[in-house]
């Protein structure tokens, strides 16, 4: 069993889920959003194609007002266009993932918000505020944060390590900031995780050292 540290784990705020996928290489994505992505941030984006997924940092680097739509309500909606640069050093795992997810995006060369690739991917949008994992268990974390997040309003967090990727449903416990500290200390609680995530962090709990 190969021993992990806090470092390796990720954490973020998931704010979009199921987002299709316009266009996408080993350098980074499009993809198409109804609220816009804040430029130069920071987001994790976990890639899902069947049952093969990998989670890599990006930075948004174009976002664009597309068109406006029509919501399954009849509302009008607006549609905003977003371009992701991936900006870690990947491992051999993510790059095999990569390799495996770009075989089936075959599509036109430079796909259109009108322009739909031939095999269907959608990639899963987390927002990366939190700077460092202080501890995780099975039932809670213990992380620091760049904003103060509100006590209460449930939050769906994205836990990633190794390119293994679950979210899970999750409320604060309590948050604090010293005088000098640039950030805050939240402690969360995990609620209702299913049974992938149970799993995950069961397996985390064992390898951490």
């Amino acid at each position: 069993m190969t021993p992990l540290n806090l470092t390796q784990i990720g954490i973020s705020i998931v704010v979009d889920l199921n987002v299709p996928v316009l266009n996408f290489s080993q350098g980074g994505l499009a993809i198409q959003t109804e609220h816009p992505l804040t430029m130069g941030g920071i987001y994790q984006f976990k890639l899902a194609h069947d049952e093969k997924s990998v989670t890599l940092d990006g930075e948004v680097v174009r976002c664009n007002l597309t068109e406006l739509a029509e919501s399954v309500s009849g509302e009008p909606m607006t549609l905003y266009l977003n371009g992701i640069r991936f900006m870690i050093e990947r491992n051999p795992i993510e790059l095999s993932m990569l390799d495996i997810l770009t075989d089936h995006m075959v599509g036109e060369k430079r796909a259109t918000p009108r322009t739909k690739p031939r095999k269907k991917m959608v990639v899963d949008i987390g927002r990366s505020c939190f700077t460092q994992v202080h501890s995780i268990t099975m039932g809670s974390a213990l992380l620091e944060c760049r904003e103060l997040l509100d006590m209460d309003q449930d939050w769906n967090l994205m836990i990633q390590a190794e390119g293994r990727n679950v979210n899970i449903p999750a409320r604060v416990l309590h948050a604090s900031k010293k005088d000098a500290a640039e950030s805050y200390e939240i402690h969360v609680e995990f609620y209702r995780p299913g049974r992938e995530a149970l799993i995950f962090l069961e397996d985390l709990a064992k390898r951490l050292v």
